[in-house]
């Protein structure tokens, strides 16, 4: 675990601190309740908050009825909720705006506002917390009309109760989205922002008083929309420990995303913070065969069991460290250099280390698990490099098992890996995929094949001697 006053993410460098509260913000009218929470005690208040293997979904619940454009940041929310949080995210029926008795609506008392606003406490109450279903982790509700509180409030852009983990908000108040381009846009950002950020306070997330985060608290539209839709390195840290994600993984997700919606500015920011993040040192190499296998996994325990021609549990990286070992335990590998890492699953720490020291020539096999599928024994993924490809296709010329070949990533459920952190000193890199079957690996137990581990381990044996065979020429 990592220490509380370490950096938790290298991007930290990128992201400003706080200023001075200024007149009217959240932060000035609020400095006597808002206070910084540590990881430690996040951990200790949230433990009953994350997801279990009976509840890990998220449902997104449409209320009201949605033009065009509301329809659009529905779909944008969903997308944007699954991509931050790397959570199953699902969209349910819609709720018809009927479902609210009349008795619980109300004319908005604002001047020169003459629609209607509902009670957003009855909908919590009554509408979404009785029909919360078994598997739902979090309920997040949007309504195409407009919300108030009770009491003394005008309106609410939304309302939570975090125990409960069910929340709802308002797309009334957040822009026009079917205007023109430039103002849809502006209103998809914000709805972005806006359900990320609620959803975030459903894991106990508090608002964050440290740097400029998504988390920071807001007294009006304006001023929310000077917040970054990226969590901050502390807050980060906490949900990738609350969830067991990478948050690398979490930064992919978010600048392809971005990239998909024409948020332009807020794709380069991810893309700055994917580039610090994987960002190493350069130094001298050491290796000619470097064999590399993260040796985390995201779970609280290991579980698994042998079934015969395969394996199932929680494999990811089991299998690949076990390939490796099988490898290296016959004396096939003596010569080669083999480095079981720690922190792919938060951060990659190990392999950039492990980066500092290797050279433009060194050769680098990272052995994980990828969930493309095939009927092939391996997936060998990110071979872009001439060379590379020529002396692995020529090595496994007479290799006994099948496997296909990328130029690229083949893995729908992860396309990092810490073959990002060793390409940045080396082109001659690739990741030896083990296929599992059974869906995301990061997030319960999957099958594979006992013959695809015995293929990697053939693999590798096939490679080094290969590359023996060559320094003997």
């Amino acid at each position: 675990m990592r220490s509380n006053s370490s950096p938790p993410f290298p991007f930290q460098r990128l992201v400003p601190l706080f200023g001075p509260a200024e007149n009217h913000s959240w932060r000035n009218d609020n400095q006597d309740e808002e206070v910084e929470i540590s990881l430690g005690r996040y951990q200790r208040l949230a433990k009953d908050l994350r997801p279990s293997t009976r509840r890990n979904t998220l449902y997104l619940q449409a209320v009201g009825e949605f033009s065009t454009g509301m329809s659009q940041a529905v779909e944008l929310s969903r997308e944007v909720l699954k991509a931050f949080f790397n959570l199953d995210t699902k969209l349910p029926q819609q709720t018809k705006a009927t479902s609210v008795p009349r008795t619980k609506w109300r004319k908005s008392p604002l001047a020169g506002e003459n629609w209607q606003q509902a009670d957003a406490a009855y909908i919590l109450d009554r509408i979404l917390l009785p029909k919360k279903p078994k598997d739902a982790l979090i309920v997040k509700a949007l309504t195409s009309f407009d919300l108030w509180p009770g009491d003394h409030f005008n309106f609410v852009y939304g309302l939570a109760s975090t125990e409960d983990q069910v929340a709802l908000s308002s797309l009334w108040r957040l822009g026009d989205f079917d205007g023109t381009e430039t103002q849809r846009r502006h209103a998809l950002l914000r709805v972005a922002k806006t359900v990320t950020h609620e959803v975030a306070h459903s894991f106990g997330l508090d608002h964050c008083v440290e740097y400029a985060c998504n988390l920071n608290g807001s007294n009006n539209a304006e001023e929310g929309d000077l917040q970054p839709l990226e969590l901050c390195p502390t807050c980060l840290e906490k949900l990738a420990w609350n969830i067991g994600f990478d948050p690398l993984n979490h930064l992919v997700n978010l600048q392809q995303l971005c990239s998909r919606w024409g948020f332009a500015d807020e794709a380069a920011r991810f893309e700055e913070m994917i580039d610090a993040s994987t960002a190493v040192e350069m130094c001298d190499g050491e290796s000619n065969f470097i064999v590399s296998a993260h040796g985390d996994h995201n779970f609280s325990h290991t579980w698994i069991e042998d079934r015969g021609s395969g394996l199932y549990g929680y494999l990811d990286n089991f299998v690949g460290v076990k390939a490796v070992m099988d490898a290296c335990f016959d004396g096939s590998l003596n010569g080669a250099r083999v480095e079981i890492t720690y922190g792919e699953e938060s951060g990659m720490a190990g392999a950039a280390e492990i980066a500092k020291t290797v050279a433009a020539e060194d050769i680098v096999v990272v052995v994980d698990v990828t969930a493309y599928p095939t009927h092939s024994d391996l997936v060998i993924e990110k071979c872009a490099d001439p060379w590379t490809y020529e002396f692995i296709t020529k090595a496994l010329a007479k290799a006994d098992f099948s496997y296909e070949i990328f130029s690229d990533c083949g893995d729908p459920i992860c396309q990092i890996d810490e073959t990002d952190i060793y390409k940045q000193r080396t082109s001659r890199c690739i990741l030896l995929g083990i296929p599992c079957e059974g869906g995301d690996y990061n997030a319960h137990a999957v099958r594979c094949r006992r013959a695809s581990v015995s293929a990697a381990t053939a693999a590798l044996k096939l490679m080094f001697a290969h590359l023996l065979k060559l320094k003997r020429r």
